[in-house]
């Protein structure tokens, strides 16, 4: 439920710009790559899934809505049930 997409720092700044997820342009540093979901558990789960068994990504933070989160925010969102686990409860 997650998408995952390479992008060039200057064009990300550039779709940023004037949304909710500005803040999160002084993370883009070096080579990037960013996880949408329209499930914010998902993005979460899937990328911090995948760093524990590939050590070349590097989770540096992100955003659920207006709340920018770090790394430790990250992992916390990914340990959460995701919607469709809180919805079958």
């Amino acid at each position: 439920g997650a998408q995952y997409k390479v992008a060039k720092n200057r064009l990300a700044l550039i779709a940023l710009e004037g949304t909710r997820y500005a803040p999160i342009g002084d993370m883009l540093k070096g080579p990037t790559a960013l996880a949408t979901s329209s499930d914010p558990v998902a993005a979460a789960k899937a990328v911090v899934d995948f760093a524990k068994t590939n050590d070349k990504i590097e989770i540096v933070g992100g955003a659920m809505g207006d709340t920018v989160l770090d790394v430790n925010g990250v992992k916390a969102l990914a340990e959460l049930p995701s919607l469709d686990e809180l919805r079958a409860t």
